[in-house]
């Protein structure tokens, strides 16, 4: 997956549309000509595709958030039945006003000027959202702050999205597989389908909007040897009353760990990050700390063990301490020359 500085896409209104008036000056296109090429080609076959994945919902109330024209909406409003309400959005007055115009004659369709970008406006609150049981974008790798955007959407509604596997001076994001998808919206959203295009330039998804991890549990390693699947199952198999997740971060490693790792299966799930800048604990670390979906943060080694209750009791520290630590048994897991080293625990 590749994810862009903010300086390298285009993302404000304003320069959104001068970049669209210098383009249509260019080639010669109007406003009109340049929305219409959304209606064909892969377009189509990505909106066909979502609308698939509608279906089987049978959802009443849907917003479409950063539309690409009116074409999903007259889709979707005229083919699932059970829609009494689709509001198409965008945070393009002209393009709103596009769809309007296209969509007037649809009795169940509204329009509306959405700003999906939270950090820069209250438009998609989860107050504002909660009159709805589907979210629908054909175009999420526009949207900076994607996650900030999910957590606003209510536990248990439906979030049909399309994402892009090619760059444009428009995206944020490149996914470059279905795995991607999983990792980025891990702990947000329970993904039940991802659907590629036929030429492999979109990826259509289902999900569900779940409740977020409260605990991410990181561990880098590079080789760890043969006590790391110890550590797993010490780890996966430590019971915790709260949503929980264990990133494990691949720095490198030329054994099969990586593998190891995404074999072992318990309670609390684990998904393999890598990182591959260089061999550093620190900076796998950090990698880590950046995919995690927690609130909570616990660091731990792969050459170490949990004992039962380690993650609960560290839990139950961090409701009265900002930063927790804890006691470390030497003895158990080092012979008896390196335990002299290490000092009494």
């Amino acid at each position: 997956m590749i994810v862009k500085n903010r300086q390298q896409v285009i993302h404000e209104s304003h320069a959104l549309e001068d970049y669209l008036d210098r383009y249509f000056t260019s080639t010669g296109t109007t406003f009109e000509q340049w929305v219409e090429r959304f209606r064909d080609g892969f377009y189509r076959e990505r909106n066909d595709l979502i609308l698939e994945l509608a279906q089987p919902l049978a959802p009443k109330a849907v917003l479409e958030f950063a539309c690409a024209g009116p074409f999903l909406a007259e889709l979707l409003a005229a083919r699932i039945s059970t829609i009494e309400r689709y509001t198409c959005s965008n945070f393009s007055e002209r393009m709103v006003e596009y769809c309007s115009a296209a969509l007037r004659d649809l009795e169940n369709c509204d329009t509306a000027v959405i700003d999906a970008d939270v950090h820069r406006s209250p438009d998609m609150r989860r107050d504002r959202l909660a009159g709805y049981d589907l979210f629908v974008t054909t175009s999420l790798e526009h949207i900076e702050f994607d996650r900030e955007l999910i957590e606003e959407m209510p536990l248990g509604s439906n979030f049909l999205f399309s994402v892009a596997t090619f760059d444009d001076p428009e995206h944020f994001f490149v996914f470059e597989s279905p795995d991607d998808v999983s990792q980025r919206y891990a702990g947000l959203l329970r993904i039940t389908s991802v659907r590629a295009t036929s030429d492999g330039n979109k990826y259509a998804v289902s999900s569900e909007r779940v409740r977020q991890t409260r605990v991410s549990v990181i561990m880098p390693f590079h080789n760890p040897g043969s006590h790391f699947r110890q550590m797993l199952t010490s780890l996966v198999n430590q019971e915790l009353a709260e949503p929980a997740e264990i990133v494990a971060v691949d720095n490198l490693s030329t054994d099969d760990s990586a593998a190891v790792a995404t074999s072992c299966v318990g309670r609390i799930p684990l998904r393999v990050v890598a990182a591959t800048e260089k061999a550093n604990a620190s900076y796998a670390r950090n990698v880590g700390a950046r995919t995690a979906t927690g609130d909570r943060l616990f660091f731990v080694d792969a050459d170490d063990e949990l004992a039962p209750g380690y993650l609960a009791a560290m839990n139950a520290a961090l409701d009265s301490h900002q930063f927790v630590t804890s006691r470390v048994d030497s003895a158990s897991l080092n012979p008896g020359w390196l335990q002299g080293a290490h000092g009494s625990p």
